[in-house]
């Protein structure tokens, strides 16, 4: 059985401060720092704010993404297709482990000028263990 972490679901803002824009990007980045190549698949669902009660079970345009990251490296994913006020959830699975002795994580909302929105950023020691998609 694969393992799976999780942000749990989160709402993408409607301005960042000191600036006039929502969030428009989500970046995570993923560092394996182990000495063997690791496997990972990132899957962003949306809740749209827009339909009422939402339903967090619609991916984001370009999710899943899978990445083997070799040994002693970074990368870094971009999601986008959301809205200021939809509700996100981040779901990391395979090897990844709630104590970062594999795959280590974080994610961070960006405005299309560069800024990062504190609301949306996860460090690898806010994830949550999960056996739910």
């Amino acid at each position: 059985m694969s393992k799976m972490l999780t942000t749990g679901p989160f709402v993408v803002p409607v301005m960042t401060p000191g600036t006039n824009e929502p969030p428009k990007t989500l970046l995570v980045i993923l560092s394996n720092p182990t000495n063997e190549w690791k496997s990972v698949t990132v899957s962003v669902h949306s809740c749209p704010s827009s339909i009422g009660v939402p339903v967090c079970n619609k991916p984001l345009p370009n999710s899943p993404q899978t990445i083997s990251l070799p040994p002693g490296t970074c990368d870094l994913l971009n999601f986008s297709g959301y809205n200021a006020g939809d509700i996100l959830r981040v779901t990391i699975e395979g090897d990844i482990s709630i104590f970062a002795d594999e795959v280590e994580a974080s994610i961070v909302g960006r405005t299309s000028s560069g800024i990062h929105e504190p609301t949306m950023f996860f460090r690898h020691e806010h994830f949550l263990a999960t056996d739910n998609h």
